[in-house]
């Protein structure tokens, strides 16, 4: 009997699930997409072995159920260490053959090591411990809110019958007791309401409660409120897990196809989760902003570049009739200069020194009552203007023009040159006298030409700041704002050898870019531009297709109009090529309302998913599928080659035919593929930039870890 109550005993522990511990149960049971064995099967030769044993310690951490947590954090350990490997070799340029491979897996990688590891940290806390922290500080904020109030009141004359009706002393005794029961929270929100303008309230009431003091305390008491919420719960250990669970579920879900759900609940629970961290949130902080709050667009253009845009050199010749020192001066002058640029390092905005050189060579004879002098003149100045761009305008510093003058007085006639003897004398005399006197006008001079160089410097580039600023108004901004794509940051910047821009297009339930693709440079006296798959996702959003029943020709029509405004030339799409025989076709989409148009950057490739349903003239009408299109682009002379891959058409929700899936795939695949056709594109441009045409190249184009990078020079 013992031993069969002994068997039972064991049978029911065996039957028990395994207790969720560390990361177990809020990631994957198996590795996600793109860090599975074929992953890894890109990394052949004497990278074999150490792919195979780096996807064992993979799969060890998202399937092994026996893991506790710190056998969970020296798998993470593990990773990280060949994470390392892949960053040095990343950082090598004799493993170029690797790179891409190496790109996308490094960047998956890197994510759920960093991740994972922050989650533990949170996990192995004491919630409890953070909420008071959290509350605390909540509570201090207020009670430095308040006491601003009291002295601002304090300062205007009747503003101390303002206290009673805010209800200042129960508020204040509140947080002084650090209470955090129901009657506190109705108390916020009747204070709350009381700092609310009410619709027939005067003008001066309405002005008086805009005071930034009230709008201090209303911001402190409303956080406060929210921190109160979120940290009243019955178990705070099994929240905190929860919402580690919908963060990693929800950035996994966006990491395989972009979702906007997964963006969302994402960020929401981001939100959540950094309170609860025992640092604060800051180290969550800290990811969020290196792999999903980034910036996803960059252009780096290097100083040969914008050399080749903002030198010239010009030859300028001129009569001289003025007078100086009391004699008449006539005569005249070439002057030839050289524009240049020089980047200077900024950390907040792009810093240029504009710079001329200049040499004044002159003929002149001054002539008085008395004597005609001749000289030569060779006189060199160098002006300097600093130039800042902060992405919106221009400023600049004065000009700043040093000269060294150089007259040169060779000879002087007198009233009495020709008479014998007394002729040469005087004429001696004339030129010593106007030798004696060459530093005044190498003074003279160097001060005219301080004078004109200066001041034409200034007004000729102050004339070209403006009308950039307002092409950079009309052409870029402007657009970008009409379409709903203008950034909602960007930073400039620059270097003494290029000048960086960032932006970042990015709204309240979406999600940005990560750090650049490691090794792409940038070409000398060239450009280097890089686009992230979330600014090609959110861009699309602002397409608004979700939901709608579009035929094809319109969907050309659309994008024509929204491209040609954005880019401010006409963009001609042409239409699908129609085999011989056959007749033209026009049928309609009929795109998802969720997610219509996604992109996702990697392997070599673009691959441009579609969620959308179709509406064949002849035929079925075929429910909602996703559509993708890989797209890879190479350099060949003076073309791009873009080339489609075999495109994958999958439905959204299960299906209970597979054979007719398998023929409604057929019919999508055969109209998406009429129109993305194998292209031969224009590598080449030129573009006028400030009345000079600037010829632009494309020499590369590398598709890695959600960076499309082009390099043209």
């Amino acid at each position: 009997m013992c031993l069969l109550m002994a068997t039972a005993s064991s049978w029911a522990i065996e039957d028990q699930p395994t207790p969720a511990i560390g990361l177990r149960g809020l990631i994957p049971a198996k590795a996600p997409a793109g860090l599975q064995s074929k992953d890894f099967e890109l990394l052949d030769g004497n990278w074999t072995d150490w792919g195979n044993s780096t996807i064992e310690l993979v799969e060890k951490l998202y399937s092994d159920d026996a893991l506790d947590i710190p056998a969970q954090r020296d798998l993470l350990s593990q990773l990280k260490s060949k994470a390392g490997v892949m960053q040095t070799a990343l950082n090598d340029s004799s493993y170029v053959q690797l790179h891409g491979p190496l790109s996308d897996l490094h960047g998956r990688l890197v994510r759920r090591i960093e991740f994972g590891t922050a989650i533990l940290d949170i996990l192995e806390s004491d919630p409890e411990v953070a909420q008071r922290v959290l509350i605390s500080n909540s509570y201090s904020q207020l009670k430095t809110a308040i006491s601003q109030v009291r002295s601002d009141l304090s300062s205007i004359q009747g503003g101390n019958l303002w206290v009673p009706y805010l209800d200042l002393d129960a508020l204040e005794n509140a947080v002084n007791s650090n209470d955090r029961s129901p009657a506190t929270i109705e108390l916020f929100a009747k204070i709350a309401g009381k700092l609310t303008p009410a619709p027939e309230w005067t003008d001066s009431q309405k002005e008086f409660l805009a005071r930034s003091s009230l709008a201090r305390l209303s911001t402190a008491i409303d956080n406060t409120s929210k921190t109160i919420s979120q940290t009243n719960v019955a178990d705070p250990r099994a929240r905190v897990r929860e919402l580690a669970g919908v963060f990693l579920t929800s950035l996994e879900d966006y990491e395989s196809n972009g979702s906007t759900g997964g963006a969302t609940n994402a960020r929401v629970a981001y939100s959540e989760l950094k309170n609860i961290a025992p640092d604060g949130g800051s180290k969550l902080a800290e990811l969020m902003r290196a792999h999903y709050y980034n910036y996803n667009m960059r252009i780096v253009a290097s100083e040969g570049l914008l050399r080749r845009v903002m030198n010239d050199n010009r030859n300028e010749s001129s009569w001289i009739n003025e007078c100086i020192m009391g004699a008449r001066i006539n005569g005249s002058q070439c002057t030839n200069t050289s524009i240049n640029v020089d980047l200077r390092p900024s950390g907040d905005r792009t810093s240029i020194a504009l710079t001329v050189d200049g040499t004044v060579q002159s003929k002149t004879t001054g002539s008085t009552d008395q004597a005609t002098v001749f000289a030569n003149g060779n006189h060199n100045f160098r002006a300097e203007k600093g130039l800042f761009f902060d992405g919106h305008s221009f400023t600049s510093t004065s000009a700043n023009v040093s000269v060294r003058a150089n007259n040169q007085i060779y000879a002087a006639r007198s009233n009495f040159s020709g008479v014998p003897i007394l002729g040469r004398i005087a004429d001696g005399i004339a030129l010593d006298v106007a030798q004696s006197k060459a530093g005044q006008a190498n003074a003279y001079t160097a001060s005219q030409i301080r004078d004109e160089a200066g001041p034409r410097l200034d007004n000729e580039a102050q004339s070209k700041f403006d009308k950039a600023n307002l092409e950079l108004e009309t052409r870029v901004w402007g657009p970008l704002r009409e379409q709903g794509m203008y950034p909602d940051t960007m930073h400039w910047s620059s270097t003494d050898s290029d000048a960086l821009v960032r932006t970042r297009l990015m709204d309240i339930d979406e999600l940005g870019g990560a750090n650049p693709a490691p090794n792409i440079t940038l070409p000398s006296e060239g450009v280097l531009i890089q686009v992230h798959e979330s600014l090609m996702s959110n861009a699309a959003d602002r397409f608004d297709l979700a939901g709608k029943t579009m035929t094809e020709s319109e969907v050309r029509k659309m994008l024509e109009e929204r491209l040609s405004k954005l880019l401010g030339r006409s963009v001609d799409i042409a239409d699908p090529v129609v085999a011989e025989g056959e007749q033209p076709v026009d049928n309609t989409l009929v795109f998802d309302t969720v997610d219509p148009i996604r992109f996702q950057v990697e392997g070599g490739q673009v691959k441009f998913i579609i969620r959308a349903g179709l509406r064949p003239q002849n035929g079925d009408e075929i429910p909602p599928q996703i559509i993708t299109v890989p797209l890879s682009f190479r350099v060949e002379g003076n073309q791009v080659m873009m080339e489609r891959g075999n495109v994958g058409v999958k439905p959204i929700t299960p299906v209970d035919n597979p054979g007719l899936q398998i023929t409604r795939a057929g019919v999508m695949r055969q109209n998406i593929q009429r129109s993305f056709t194998n292209k031969a594109l224009k590598a080449e441009f030129d573009r006028e930039i400030q009345g000079k045409v600037v010829h632009l190249s494309i020499i590369a184009i590398d598709a890695r870890d959600g960076w499309l990078s082009i390099q043209a020079r």
